[in-house]
């Protein structure tokens, strides 16, 4: 990420943050409202939902095995390097004064 936006890096990653808790805690809810119709309880009501939790979790962690794997690093790498190279060949074109062909 260039130095001059990481403001917006931030800002997306906060408003990532935000909008996922609300969204978790409104699928929550709803998950346990639509499971406690029987007045079992809220233990009970809830169950639901740490399965959910649990089952998240484990998302999470395959997810982070799969981006610290060594393929997750090849590849990282791979995309450094073609990020770099189109950054030198769009430095290089702005820096070619632009050649006129003039027709009579």
């Amino acid at each position: 990420m260039p130095a001059d936006q990481s403001g917006v890096a931030a800002a997306v990653a906060s408003t990532s943050r935000q909008v996922g808790a609300a969204l978790g805690v409104a699928i929550s809810g709803a998950i346990v409202s639509a499971t406690g119709r029987d007045r079992t309880g809220l233990v009970r009501a809830a169950a639901p939902v740490w399965w959910l939790v649990a089952a998240a979790g484990l998302g999470i962690g395959v997810l982070g095995l799969l981006t610290t794997s060594g393929w997750a690093g090849r590849t990282a790498e791979l995309a450094s390097r073609r990020a770099a190279q189109a950054e030198g060949e769009s430095e290089s074109a702005r820096r070619k004064p632009a050649q006129v062909s003039v027709v009579n």
